[in-house]
């Protein structure tokens, strides 16, 4: 009889009883897909075998993990956790994947068998997406839903750099060890958010600065300034921090002595000179160039060039000179090198040439209050070897010249209209050279006043004008006398104040009369025409009324007491003479209107014939006409009686 025998794969300890064997959960292992339980029957002549496979196949119904919760939340860590899955007697660990929003993958992946977690190293004020999956004895769960979560803000802190942990300062003495130079120099600082690292310099915008690490050669700094500041900054919202790097530059005084220049070419008032270069051309910025006589103790000439060779001008003839030179290099001035001495040749003769003024001026007045006004001063300078002469001359033959300085004013030009020329003239053996100032006077002139008749004759026609405006320099008026509608003048007449009488005229003509006046500054428009017509020729007058001469002869007192006579005086002649009346008796006489009334006043009696003339006259000549009144009264005169006696004494007699 064979002895029969149980084993497993899984399991050493089974529940067999007489041959039997009994399978409880407990016996299977649920991580072995296939638990194999084996009887064997085993004797001397061999055995045989039989199997039980019990096959687990679990992990596809295994359900979705519920999402795990938040419990707190801090800067840089969340505490979370979750329902348990199934039996703890099934489950073996949880793994938790930590992710960021922007990211894919896990950021981290931790392993617990808790069912909560504090999450650490995390960044703040980020958002995370937190997920688990579950480690079964049957295999791995799905994933479960996310939780997100939000880091709070950190507090911020400050920043502090830490490389360098103070100011680095270095100081450069030598081109050698500026050529040469090199440094490398990190940043790095502490502080909440993280610092923004920058790196900065009062000389150079273009620094080089890989991972907030700055790395300096020569050609980032600028040996024109004494001392190159490059500052690392850390700077953040709580605040900022620097720390500096000095590097001095303190050359100058190490700059050798450059050597003399050396005369290529000399002339009369030139020499040209060149040197060697000085250091690299890279830092020389120029080169000043002294230039002074050997008798001279300062520079008579300053010149700056980045040359080096220059041609030097303006030196006298014949004259010694020393020429030294100092290098502007960007680490300062250089010592004065060696003078250079140099004689300039003899002079070569040179034909004067006038400089000021360097052409003819020409002025144009055009008002008389330009002219009485008029100024200008006027230097006169030339170059020319041996130094011209220098004289002025006009052609108004007034002139003011101080040196070779020449004043005009408007005494010194002419009142005419003639171009007033002023020349200088620079004269030496060679030769000379001239410039003029030539004044035009372009006055426009107003018109003559018009003429009004002053008086009028038969011949002759007296006529008034204002004075013109500019009555200073009026030379004369010209009057012309013309006929109306026809050109010319019948007399051309000049006249030099006003009025004015034009004579050997026609009687009875018309005349047309103009005024045009020459003055210093030409002539002026023609005035309007003045027509006229002249008066006929003169006629002697003739006494019409009376007739005659009149006598009268008064041969008694009554006929003298009672005497009057009136008697008008009326005359022919061209122009109308003038009546008067006169008397060779009386001066008082009672005429109205070339009427006389001759009364018993008028009489005198002692004169035996008493005349009254009436007397015509004008220009031609005169006529009269007499009133004789003869008073012829005594031989009609009676005998007085005789006289009578009043009183008489011895020597004397009272009559009447």
């Amino acid at each position: 009889t064979p002895a029969i025998t149980w084993t497993s794969n899984t399991n050493s300890n089974l529940n067999v009883v007489s041959d039997t064997l009994t399978l409880r959960t407990q016996d299977l292992n649920p991580e072995t897909s296939t638990n194999i339980f084996t009887c064997t029957a085993t004797n001397t002549a061999g055995q045989d075998s039989k199997r039980i496979r019990v096959t687990i196949d679990i992990e596809p119904q295994l359900t979705t993990p519920q999402a795990p919760t938040q419990q707190s939340i801090g800067r840089n860590s969340v505490d979370i956790q979750w329902v348990e899955y199934l039996s703890s007697d099934y489950v073996k660990s949880y793994d938790i994947c930590v992710s960021t929003t922007a990211s894919t993958g896990c950021i981290q992946t931790i392993n617990t068998a808790s069912t909560q977690y504090s999450i650490g190293s995390l960044e703040s004020a980020t958002s995370y997406r937190i997920s688990i999956v579950v480690n079964t004895v049957f295999g791995r769960s799905p994933t479960s839903a996310t939780l997100t979560v939000t880091t709070n803000e950190p507090e911020p802190v400050q920043p502090e750099i830490t490389t360098p942990q103070q100011d680095r300062s270095t100081t450069i003495t030598s081109v050698a060890s500026f050529e040469s130079f090199s440094l490398t120099q990190s940043c790095i600082s502490t502080g909440i958010p993280t610092p923004t690292i920058t790196w900065t310099s009062n000389t150079n915008s273009n620094l080089n600065v890989v991972s907030d690490t700055l790395t300096l050669r020569t050609q980032d700094l600028n040996p024109e300034i004494s001392t190159n500041i490059f500052t690392c900054t850390s700077t953040n919202t709580a605040g900022r921090d620097s720390k500096r790097i000095r590097i001095s530059i303190d050359i100058e005084p190490q700059l050798t002595v450059p050597q003399a220049p050396t005369q290529q070419s000399i002339s009369s008032n030139s020499v040209d000179i060149q040197w060697l270069e000085y250091l690299s051309s890279d830092y020389v910025k120029s080169y000043d160039i002294c230039v002074r006589s050997t008798t001279d103790t300062e520079c008579t000439q300053n010149i700056n060039t980045v040359s080096t060779q220059y041609s030097i001008g303006s030196l006298e003839s014949a004259t010694s000179y020393r020429i030294s030179i100092v290098v502007n290099t960007v680490f300062g001035r250089s010592p004065t090198s060696v003078a250079l001495t140099v004689t300039t040749n003899e002079p070569e003769p040179v034909r004067p040439d006038i400089i000021t003024p360097q052409q003819d001026i020409s002025f144009v007045i055009s008002s008389v209050n330009e002219f009485q006004s008029f100024s200008l001063v006027q230097n006169c300078i030339s170059t020319g070897i041996p130094v011209p002469s220098i004289r002025w001359t006009s052609n108004t033959g007034r002139i003011y010249v101080v040196g070779n300085v020449l004043s005009i004013g408007s005494s010194h030009l002419r009142r005419s209209t003639d171009v007033d020329v002023f020349t200088c003239i620079a004269t030496n053996f060679v030769g000379q050279d001239a410039k003029q100032i030539r004044i035009v006077k372009s006055i426009p002139l107003p018109a003559a006043e018009n003429p009004t008749i002053y008086s009028v004759s038969a011949n002759s026609i007296a006529i008034q004008w204002s004075l013109y405006d500019l009555v200073n320099y009026v030379s004369y008026y010209e009057i012309c006398v013309g006929v109306p509608g026809q050109n010319g003048c019948r007399q051309s007449i000049r006249a030099y104040s006003s009025p004015y009488t034009i004579e050997s005229l026609l009687a009875s003509s018309q005349y047309s009369i103009t005024i045009v006046v020459y003055t210093n500054f030409g002539v002026s428009p023609r005035s309007d025409a003045l027509l006229v017509t002249t008066d006929p020729d003169p006629v002697r007058p003739e006494i019409t009324t009376p007739v005659e001469n009149i006598s009268f002869t008064i041969n008694s007192i009554s006929n003298f007491e009672s005497f009057v006579h009136t008697q008008f005086c009326n005359s022919t002649g061209y122009p109308l003479p003038t009546i008067t009346w006169t008397s060779n008796t009386n001066s008082n006489l009672d005429v109205i209107s070339d009427t006389f009334t001759i009364r018993t006043r008028d009489l005198d009696p002692e004169i035996s014939t008493n005349i009254f003339t009436c007397t015509a006259i004008n220009t031609a000549g005169q006529d009269s006409k007499e009133i004789r009144i003869t008073i012829d009264v005594e031989s009609q005169l009676t005998v007085p009686q005789a006289p009578t006696q009043q009183s008489i004494s011895r020597n004397s007699v009272d009559i009447q």
